[in-house]
C-alpha cells in the first residue's frame, strides 16, 4: 500500500495549510464527532462530515442550509465506508441462515429508505429511492441526493489486512502533520514503513 507518494504528501500538506495559510479552519486537530453540532449551532459555516449527520443537521438546524460534492484538484473521490454485512461459509448453517434472513429485512427497500429518511444515509436499494416516501422527501430535502449521486464517482474502500491499525497508522501521521510537529515528507515516510511492518506477515502467500 503507498501511503509515502507525492498525491498523499499533497493532501495533507493542504489540509494543515487550510488553517495555518488559508485560515479557514481551526488551528490544530477537528473533533469529528461534535462537528454537526457545531454547524447547526451556527459555531461553523460549512463542514465536511458524513451523510449520516444530514439528518441531525435537518432537524437542528434553524437556518437554510446546502450539500455539495467534495471539491476536486484533480477529479472527485469519496470516501465510502459504514457497516456491512458478512455471511461466513464456516459458521453453523442455522445461524447462516438466520444471518441471511436478518440481511433481507435490513435491506428490505422501504426499511432502506425508512433508514436514508431518518438517519441521512444513502439508502443502497435503488428501488428505495422510487417509493413515494422516498420521493416526496427528496421533493422536500433535495439536499438528500447530493450524496447519492457523489456515488459515482466512488470507489472501492480501503481493502488490506489490519485495516483499522493501517488507517490509524495514516490518521497518526496525518495529525503529526496538522499539529506541526512533522514536515509531511518525514509523516508520511515514517508511516509508509509501520504500514510496510503491518502488511509483512500478508505479503507473499
Amino acid at each position: 500500500m503507498l501511503v509515502d507518494t507525492e498525491p498523499v504528501r499533497k493532501a495533507m500538506q493542504f489540509k494543515a495549510d487550510l488553517a495555518r495559510k488559508h485560515g479557514v479552519s481551526p488551528e490544530g486537530v477537528i473533533a469529528w464527532g461534535t462537528t454537526p453540532g457545531d454547524f447547526a449551532a451556527g459555531k461553523v459555516a460549512m463542514i465536511y462530515h458524513s451523510t449520516g449527520s444530514l439528518g441531525f443537521i435537518r432537524n437542528n438546524a434553524r437556518f437554510a442550509f446546502g450539500t455539495a460534492f467534495q471539491p476536486r484538484l484533480v477529479r472527485y473521490g469519496v470516501p465510502t465506508g459504514g457497516a456491512n454485512f458478512y455471511l461466513f461459509k464456516g459458521s453453523d448453517p442455522a445461524k447462516r441462515e438466520a444471518t441471511l434472513r436478518f440481511i433481507k429485512l435490513m435491506t428490505n427497500p422501504e426499511l432502506q429508505a425508512r433508514w436514508a429518511i431518518d438517519s441521512g444515509y444513502v439508502a443502497a436499494r435503488r428501488s428505495s429511492w422510487n417509493l413515494p416516501l422516498m420521493r416526496e422527501y427528496v421533493r422536500q430535502w433535495p439536499q438528500a441526493v447530493t450524496a447519492r449521486e457523489q456515488l459515482a464517482y466512488a470507489k472501492a474502500e480501503l481493502p488490506v489486512y489490519n485495516l483499522q491499525q493501517v488507517k490509524d497508522i495514516i490518521a497518526e501521521a496525518e495529525q503529526a502533520v496538522v499539529l506541526g510537529r512533522k514536515g509531511v515528507r518525514e509523516a508520511t515516510r515514517e508511516a509508509q514503513r509501520r504500514v510496510d511492518e503491518a502488511l509483512r506477515p500478508f505479503c507473499n502467500r
